[in-house]
């Protein structure tokens, strides 16, 4: 611990600086414990920029035979929990559109899909038939990978 001897030169000057210091600042008061205002901008760009669609079939007729067909299918895949979609067939501006031509997977996940969710475990639609032409997007990268790897 050092000592400095209030009487001498060496303590006075420093003092007499330190009180310089304050007394140059006008009268403004300044809060220091604020922090400065800095403007911030910044824009995130998208996680996924390829989409896929699939659309049912027209011509699909679904039977006993080309339901097992579509079980082993979806069976195959090892497809876990769930992947957001949308019906329809608008995707946002700018993005890259992957058209998948494999018929059953079309069918698989048109007729698997809930509202806008499908799920793994989900039974195939008993009217496949009313479902004709129905197109469902998304962005789920498994999906993207399925229907690249169908091509």
């Amino acid at each position: 611990m050092i000592r400095l001897d209030p009487t001498s030169q060496e303590t006075k000057r420093h003092a007499a600086v330190e009180i310089a210091d304050i007394s140059d600042q006008s009268g403004v008061l300044h809060n220091m414990s604020a922090r400065p205002y800095t403007p911030v901008t910044f824009s995130v760009r998208p996680l996924r920029n390829t989409w896929v669609s699939f659309t049912m079939p027209r011509q699909f007729r679904r039977n006993d035979a080309v339901r097992v067909r579509l079980d082993a299918a979806w069976a195959a895949l090892s497809f876990t929990g769930a992947a957001l979609v949308q019906i329809g067939g608008s995707t946002p501006n700018g993005m890259r559109v992957i058209t998948c031509r494999n018929k059953e997977l079309a069918a698989n996940i048109v007729l698997r899909t809930r509202g806008s969710l499908l799920l793994a475990e989900t039974g195939l639609l008993d009217d496949a038939a009313e479902f004709a032409g129905t197109t469902v997007i998304s962005s789920d990268l498994r999906l993207v990978k399925w229907a690249g790897d169908a091509r």
